[in-house]
């Protein structure tokens, strides 16, 4: 059921309330704050890090707000968060660590041999 705030109609999943205070909840958020951002795709990426809000949780946001302000560019930032972004180089690399029998980290990940 749709509730309105500051004139606007929000899905109740887009709502919540901090300390009594009608606030719109992390997804929308944080795909709100995307374009205002200078390092936009930095910024999705942190939040994702951190678990403040997951992949799936930005999808369904946007798909609830189509026409939302800012939700053009932020549909476009979280298709190519949502595409496979290492290179074939970086897969390569991957492979020969692993065929080698070391271990390292990489981008947040740790890789072990075997």
């Amino acid at each position: 059921m749709p509730r309105t705030w500051c004139g606007r109609r929000f899905c109740v999943e887009d709502l919540t309330q901090v300390r009594g205070v009608d606030v719109t909840a992390k997804e929308l958020t944080v795909l709100g704050c995307a374009g205002l951002v200078e390092y936009q795709s930095r910024f999705l990426d942190r939040v994702l890090q951190r678990g403040e809000v997951t992949l799936t949780g930005l999808q369904a946001c946007l798909e609830r707000n189509p026409r939302a302000r800012g939700m053009a560019l932020a549909r476009k930032l979280v298709a190519v968060l949502d595409s496979d972004t290492e290179s074939a180089a970086e897969r390569l690399f991957i492979e020969l660590l692993r065929a080698e029998t070391l271990t390292a980290v990489l981008a947040d990940r740790a890789l072990a041999a075997g």
